[in-house]
């Protein structure tokens, strides 16, 4: 997914300029979206998140060295932001689903066979795996992060990475399996 940010909106964004700062977030938008909702699994708090992600990267933008990485910066910050919300959720025990929700996730079985798989469909198949796994697929998966970067994100080391993405592989096996006629 490109994002065609300009470094001159950029520039004129950390200058103080609001016009260019409105058309970066609009630009960039979906594409955080998308990786935040990837990770925390529900539309409310992907966009609770991406609200707090857009005043953290406000807030922030100003001690941006290089404009011209000012995408993966915003990246990097969204899924921090997601993956902390999904902590604190899971650790103040509010994030259960509920049957009604899981009733509302794709039937992996009705599912076309694996090479067709859309990264949405893709996405809809990771919503109960554990937001670790989550984070760790999504960022080297559909982000292509190699595993050192996706590691920095996370600030967690290779090791862990690796067997996060193990155990979300396995499981996302196991359902693409089961459901084959």
């Amino acid at each position: 997914m490109s994002t065609g940010i300009d470094i001159f909106l950029v520039l004129l964004a950390q200058s103080g300029d609001r016009t260019a700062l409105d058309q970066i977030f609009q630009t960039i938008q979906g594409h955080l979206f998308f990786r935040v909702s990837a990770i925390v699994g529900h539309r409310e708090t992907a966009e609770d998140v991406l609200q707090d992600v857009f005043v953290i990267l406000q807030r922030k933008l100003r001690h941006l060295r290089d404009p011209q990485y000012f995408r993966a910066w915003a990246v990097r910050i969204a899924v921090r932001e997601a993956v902390r919300r999904t902590r604190k959720e899971r650790d103040d025990a509010r994030i259960l689903a509920s049957e009604d929700e899981l009733a509302q996730i794709a039937d992996p079985k009705a599912a076309d066979p694996i090479r067709s798989l859309a990264a949405a469909e893709v996405v809809e198949l990771m919503l109960d795996l554990p937001a670790a796994s989550r984070a760790a697929l999504t960022l080297h998966y559909l982000d292509d992060l190699p595993l050192a970067e996706v590691a920095e994100v996370l600030e967690i080391p290779i090791g862990t990475v690796k067997s996060r993405l193990a155990y979300g592989l396995g499981v996302l096996r196991h359902r693409l399996r089961v459901g084959r006629p």
